[in-house]
């Protein structure tokens, strides 16, 4: 314990000007999109939709999520919020080797997402590459990185990155750190009988990992899930609302019918974890497997709680 504080305090103090404010940041799937309204801004500092699909040839398709675009747009322009748009994640990240691999086609990505984010006005874009194979990809990537840094920058858009809670994920993003404004930590889906999938222990260890490798805490945030995960049949996942009867059906520990939820409580003991080590924020994926946030239950509302 005391060798994990004193990583904290020597991160804090190479980064005196990162400092928590409580940040919230919450992922928006295409089918989530409409779920969204200003309730859920008021609670959130950051909406990213997740997400423009990519060719190979750095090409976005932006058709297809023009009207999510622009229905999120609607609803910021009554509740203010940052928006940002992801690029990638698990089953959309085959563009990412052949665009980051060629200097031609780097460019042209750049020069796309500029493009789409000053059409849309957009303060951010996020990455999400699961997961870059070997050396090469990985140099690949930061290349990647850096130039949209050099693109992005002068029109103070800001760059986030998802990336996994394990070393190897912490070694990339201390090479990439210098160019981004945000590290999303995807601390769940790691399954165990016991503790559940996204435990508190998972999230203080994710942490000091990173930290070791010389991320500044400022920049970290730690995701937390609106979903559950079978203990035992690993890939069998319930969005919280689909609990039925949330007052009495989750037990304290987050067990409900073999499925381990985040509840209140723990939210509750993650989120002061944040605030006492001074970490960016919290992440949440995501904001559609919640209920409606003005309900009592809700974890949005309960996270918005907290930081009041």
């Amino acid at each position: 314990m005391k060798s994990l504080l004193y990583l904290f305090v020597m991160s804090i103090g190479c980064s005196f000007a990162i400092q928590s404010q409580n940040k919230v940041v919450g992922y928006i799937p295409q089918r989530s999109v409409k779920a969204i309204n200003t309730e859920t801004f008021k609670r959130i500092t950051e909406a990213i939709y997740f997400g423009l699909d990519v060719d190979e040839n750095g090409k976005l398709d932006i058709e297809k999520s023009r009207d999510d675009l622009n229905y999120l747009d609607s609803v910021r322009q009554i509740q203010a919020v940052d928006l940002s748009v992801c690029f990638g994640g698990w089953g959309r990240s085959d563009f990412f080797a052949p665009v980051c691999a060629s200097d031609q086609m780097r460019s042209a990505f750049c020069k796309n997402v500029l493009q789409l984010c000053m059409d849309y006005q957009l303060q951010g874009i996020d990455l999400d590459w699961e997961y870059p194979k070997n050396e090469a990809q990985l140099n690949d990537y930061v290349s990647l990185v850096k130039e949209l840094h050099e693109v992005l920058q002068p029109h103070d858009i800001g760059i986030s990155i998802a990336v996994g809670f394990w070393d190897k994920q912490a070694g990339l993003v201390s090479r990439m750190e210098p160019y981004l404004k945000g590290i999303n930590l995807m601390t769940y889906d790691n399954v165990s009988p016991c503790k559940g999938h996204a435990s508190y222990t998972l999230v203080k260890r994710a942490v000091k990992r990173f930290i070791k490798h010389g991320i500044p805490a400022g920049k970290l945030f730690v995701g937390v899930p609106f979903y559950g995960r079978h203990r035992w049949q690993r890939q069998k996942t319930m969005a919280y609302r689909e609990v039925p009867g949330l007052d009495n059906s989750i037990s304290k520990k987050g067990l409900y019918k073999g499925y381990f939820f985040d509840t209140s409580f723990t939210l509750k003991r993650k989120q002061t974890f944040i605030k006492e080590n001074r970490l960016g924020g919290i992440m949440i994926w995501e904001l559609g497997h919640d209920i409606d946030c003005t309900e009592p239950n809700s974890l949005l509302n309960a996270i918005d709680e907290f930081n009041k």
